[in-house]
């Protein structure tokens, strides 16, 4: 036997044998396991979130509510509850040529809208110590404390208005009681005020709660609840 021919035949048979191996690797016929694909995930929907929560309890000062003073001045408070869980105000009035907020209209009163963000709940001594305007008012309750945000005036329109400077511009009116009603006129400043409520069935009670009296507030008006 020819020692040559029989090395080349050998030689031959490896090279088949790596070049079948080759080609099965490259076809994927190899044993071992493929690794996973990662799988786009499918788009969703955006996470749902929860609506802001409303204070529990102010839903009850929502509504309609009038006053009317000795000055023959009705005040009417729009009070809305917003999604945030705060209110929002609308302040407009009316001075009448009667007493009791009747007769003709002499001047319209109103206010930009303010936004009255609920502070917590105090205990407070309410009163007015000048009842000329309003009713005379002497309780002490749980009050709901408000920061009271808007911008600063208000509008003041008829026939007997006019202009009043000191200090500012301010509109006036006078009024039956003798003297004369002064607003500020609007501006864009923004201004806070502190101011406290309570309800006690178709009453509530309104007062604005000047930080230097503490726990005591003046200035209140009664309304009356109409819508």
């Amino acid at each position: 036997m020819n020692p040559k021919s029989t090395f080349g035949r050998r030689v031959s048979r490896v090279v088949a044998a790596f070049f079948l191996t080759a080609l099965l690797a490259a076809c994927g016929g190899s044993d071992d396991p493929s690794p996973p694909v990662a799988s786009e995930p499918p788009p969703g929907n955006p996470v749902p979130t929860d609506p802001p929560t409303v204070p529990s309890g102010l839903a009850k000062y929502v509504g309609t509510w009038e006053a009317c003073s000795s000055a023959f001045l009705k005040t009417t408070y729009s009070i809305t509850l917003n999604e945030n869980g705060s209110l929002g105000l609308v302040a407009k009035g009316t001075y009448y040529t009667g007493p009791g907020c009747t007769g003709d209209a002499r001047a319209e009163l109103t206010q930009t809208p303010r936004v009255l963000s609920h502070a917590g709940q105090t205990t407070r001594t309410a009163r007015t110590w000048n009842s000329a305007h309003y009713p005379e008012i002497n309780i002490t309750a749980e009050f709901d404390d408000f920061v009271s945000t808007g911008t600063v005036g208000w509008t003041l329109v008829g026939p007997e208005v006019h202009e009043f400077i000191q200090f500012g511009v301010y509109s006036c009116l006078p009024v039956p009681i003798g003297g004369r009603q002064c607003y500020l006129r609007p501006s864009s400043h923004i201004q806070e005020i502190n101011v406290a409520m309570h309800r006690v069935g178709a009453t509530m009670y309104f007062f604005n709660r000047p930080s230097e009296l503490g726990a005591s507030m003046s200035e209140g008006i009664p309304f009356q609840k109409v819508q």
